[in-house]
């Protein structure tokens, strides 16, 4: 059983390798000659982010398939299994909605609603940020989620794919009252499952970073740290006072940085 389960992580992760080439300069072409067809000014047609994603992963499956048909020496069963891979590949694992009421500073209640996707839980744990928005809904996370597992397979790191999403203006809250929604929504994750070093590690995103890590590594830690000692290691982009690394804070905007010069001087005219 434990052969066949090793198989089965690396046989996923071949097959999203597969993918690679569509994030090549190519597959950047492609992907602006997409949008450039699909969207009109003033007009309601533009795909949603996870049909976008879903296109390309729908790309990549057909060449893959077409790929495995053509070896000779894979077996009828064989050939099946995989091509049921590629089918899991295709859609989220999970997706929670979470919905508290948080108490503002000025008495009010409000309920808060976040989401939480496990794309992939192939190799553990999953893997992907937090982000606090306005606009955040369901078919984002479950895009940002497939992309993680995407990102994770084409580099190699033994990850399966996630993200959450709070849907929150942070700018509109105190610093108690997103302690508070961040707290909250740490026991949440906690108490369905999808939050632990072994299972859904998150990270900081758009309008998150150290501070929410921090709350949330240290709400874990209360509610299981008493059985799990390595309780911390919960989430990544962490203060490094807490378990931390030097240069997290910045990576995310050196390595953007990278990829605008890239696009810039191999992709555009």
């Amino acid at each position: 059983m434990l052969h066949f389960a090793c198989t089965t992580f690396a046989q996923m992760n071949k097959l999203l390798l597969a993918g690679r080439q569509f994030y090549t300069t190519a597959g950047l072409k492609q992907a602006i000659s997409n949008v450039e067809r699909t969207t009109t000014v003033g007009s309601v047609q533009e795909p949603t982010y996870f049909e976008m994603v879903e296109h390309f992963i729908d790309k990549s499956s057909r060449l893959v398939e077409r790929r495995l048909r053509e070896e000779k020496h894979l077996s009828l069963s064989e050939l099946k299994f995989r091509l049921g891979v590629l089918e899991k590949i295709k859609m989220p694992e999970s997706v929670t909605k979470f919905s508290f009421p948080i108490v503002r500073d000025n008495g009010d209640v409000e309920m808060i609603h976040a989401w939480r996707c496990q794309h992939s839980r192939h190799l553990s744990p999953c893997k992907g940020g937090i982000r606090y928005a306005p606009d955040v809904e369901e078919n984002e996370v479950k895009a940002l989620a497939s992309l993680m597992t995407i990102k994770c397979a084409v580099v190699d790191v033994p990850f399966g794919g996630a993200k959450g999403g709070v849907r929150i203006e942070p700018s509109k809250y105190s610093k108690g009252e997103l302690e508070r929604i961040t707290r909250k929504l740490a026991t949440e994750l906690t108490n369905k499952g999808y939050l632990g070093p072994a299972c859904d590690v998150p990270a900081p995103d758009m309008g998150t970073g150290e501070q929410e890590m921090a709350w949330i590594a240290s709400t874990y830690a209360s509610i299981r740290g008493h059985v799990d000692k390595d309780a911390y290691a919960c989430v990544t982009g962490k203060p490094i006072s807490i378990g931390g690394i030097n240069g997290r804070q910045e990576a995310t905007g050196k390595v953007s940085f990278i990829c605008v010069i890239k696009v810039f001087f191999t992709v555009l005219p």
